[in-house]
């Protein structure tokens, strides 16, 4: 393991729901993406079985929805209407179930922060895409100093890449890259609301958008 996202797949490989969800729904992608030529009457069974699984197994993915209407800026997709609404009606019902079952929401750690705590989470998890160490916050303050000069770097050289990309690519590739960045944003916003509950393994599907 060379990153700390990588890791916390290799120490909370017991927790696989994270790896089954995103196996799921990669998927349940690669159905959308090679299926587009004809659909027969097993293809849109299939994928709702797809989809069924991938919130079974990742609840926190149920924002999908969202991300298959990026994906149709990009492409065609195949019968759309009918799973952009079979995916919000199921997505819908799975979270008003999982909502009414669950005692986690009681808890102090499942709390939804403020924007303050939120912005603060999602710098979080930016630092774990990054690399950064998880200690980062409780660093002494010369060590937090060096790391927001790096932070500082890392940001300026990705501003540079993507004004290089944007000038050297085509329309295509632009919008592959804002795609990258609704999957991170889509997947990870569940984990973005919860500052007192955090780890790095929570990111490992909306990782996958920000290296697109």
């Amino acid at each position: 393991a060379t990153s700390s996202i990588q890791f916390g797949t290799l120490y909370w490989l017991t927790a696989n729901y994270i790896l089954l969800g995103t196996f799921f729904l990669l998927l349940m992608l690669n159905f959308i993406l090679y299926s587009h030529i004809q659909w027969t009457r097993l293809h849109l069974p299939f994928f709702i079985l797809l989809f069924i699984l991938t919130l079974l197994t990742n609840e926190a993915l149920f924002l999908f929805t969202i991300l298959l209407l990026g994906l149709s800026f990009i492409q065609k997709v195949t019968n759309f209407i009918r799973l952009l609404i079979v995916t919000f009606f199921l997505a819908l019902f799975s979270f008003y179930f999982r909502l009414s079952i669950s005692q986690f929401r009681h808890l102090p750690d499942y709390e939804v922060g403020n924007y303050k705590e939120i912005i603060g989470t999602f710098m979080w998890y930016i630092y774990r895409v990054l690399n950064f160490p998880e200690g980062v916050r409780q660093m002494q303050p010369l060590s937090n100093n060096l790391i927001n000069l790096l932070i500082a770097f890392n940001i300026i050289v990705l501003i540079i890449g993507i004004f290089y990309l944007l000038k050297n690519t085509t329309l295509k590739s632009i919008r592959l890259i804002t795609f990258g960045f609704l999957w991170y944003i889509v997947f990870g916003f569940p984990f973005f609301l919860l500052p007192r509950h955090i780890s790095s393994y929570y990111i490992q599907t909306a990782a996958i958008g920000f290296f697109l």
